[in-house]
């Protein structure tokens, strides 16, 4: 229950991800609410911090500034609304939810007033659990690039405006169709008399009903000839937005020596692997803020998987990964992570979960 309102970290991490590759951007922000507790535990343990997800159109102002050589985030304003019932109506009121650095982290809630006045609403000083305030604002970016304050280029900015460009086409696609798709009648060899007669008695068109025409008189349909331009424009533009979407998830492959290429594979990682751990990192230090709330210590962990193109394992890698272990050189926790990540074991079951059944099972094949 990430934000107190029944959403997991698990769903709420997709959300997240989801906005910072649409978006380039997103906020997290860790909140404790400011209520009166009862002192018994069981009052206390009711209450607790939330994870507070912002899209980057929420997120209206910030400031960063050195302190003491260290950069710190020390003003962010946040865009909300609140609801208002009115009889059976309900109105939404804007609000602004600004946080501030000010030597002490403190939260103010500006309001509109009738008079389009905007005042404090409530103000308060949040503390964590050892009863201390706050040195830090408990908010951290999430780019596409990196976590800091700077906006980042959304990464499906590319495929977003070749959609746009696929939708025109489509449209003058349609609208062609629909203006010359249709075959339009005509008649020929007709005088002024056949013609005044004809307009008097009405045309019928049908198999059921022969039309009478003068000597030399003919009719027949006229038919655009297919013109596939548009088609063919529409056609190219999907191929580029699958290209696109392809090299979210493919590696950088830069050119590099041996050497290089040794020391630098680490490095290498896709746009949405890059996304993906730039999330890991910003839910890592929220949780160590939620933990820092309820005096838990520290030691949190959290991590997405960022390999999107699944490893295949064949008899050859799986002989040398069995060997490995059976000669010491490798861990049974590695060589079950690389058994999950290659699709021969299930992904939701941890490695705690093998070795309880392997040692749960004396005569099968288990390896200390």
């Amino acid at each position: 229950n990430a934000n107190n309102a029944g959403v997991s970290i698990f769903q709420q991490s997709q959300t997240v991800l989801a906005h910072v590759l649409k978006k380039g951007r997103h906020g997290l922000w860790v909140d404790y609410p400011n209520v009166e507790v009862e002192t018994s535990r069981a009052a206390q343990s009711s209450v607790r911090p939330c994870v507070i997800s912002l899209a980057a159109e929420q997120i209206r102002n910030w400031r960063v500034e050195d302190i003491n050589g260290t950069q710190k985030l020390t003003l962010v304003v946040i865009s909300e609304s609140v609801e208002q019932r009115e009889g059976f109506e309900l109105k939404y009121i804007p609000q602004f939810r600004v946080l501030r650095l000010d030597g002490t982290y403190r939260v103010e809630i500006w309001r509109q007033k009738a008079n389009d006045v905007w005042s404090i609403e409530e103000e308060y000083e949040p503390e964590d659990g050892a009863g201390k305030p706050w040195s830090v604002i408990p908010f951290t970016f999430v780019g596409a690039q990196n976590n800091d304050a700077e906006v980042d280029t959304a990464p499906m900015i590319d495929i977003a405006r070749l959609n746009l460009a696929h939708y025109r086409n489509s449209a003058d696609y349609e609208d062609s169709a629909f203006f010359v798709g249709q075959a339009q009648a005509y008649i020929t060899g007709l005088d002024e008399a056949w013609r005044d007669h004809l307009e008097q008695t009405g045309i019928k068109i049908g198999s059921r009903t022969p039309l009478l025409l003068p000597t030399g008189g003919q009719f027949g349909y006229a038919q655009v000839q297919p013109n596939s331009l548009i088609k063919e424009a529409m056609d190219q533009k999907e191929r580029q937005m699958v290209a696109l979407g392809a090299r979210l998830i493919e590696r950088g492959q830069a050119v590099k020596t041996a050497t290089e290429a040794q020391a630098e594979n680490e490095a290498q990682h896709s746009v949405l692997s890059l996304c993906a751990n730039n999330v890991s990192a910003a839910y890592e230090i929220a949780l160590g803020w939620m933990a820092q709330y309820m005096g838990a210590g520290e030691g949190v962990k959290f991590e997405l998987n960022s390999e999107f193109v699944g490893k295949k394992l064949d008899a050859q890698m799986i002989s040398a990964l069995l060997s490995s272990l059976q000669s010491g050189n490798l861990s049974q926790s590695v060589f079950w992570d690389n058994l999950r990540s290659g699709g021969l074991i299930d992904t939701e079951t941890t490695n705690e979960d093998i070795k309880d059944e392997i040692d749960a099972d004396p005569s099968g094949l288990a390896l200390e």
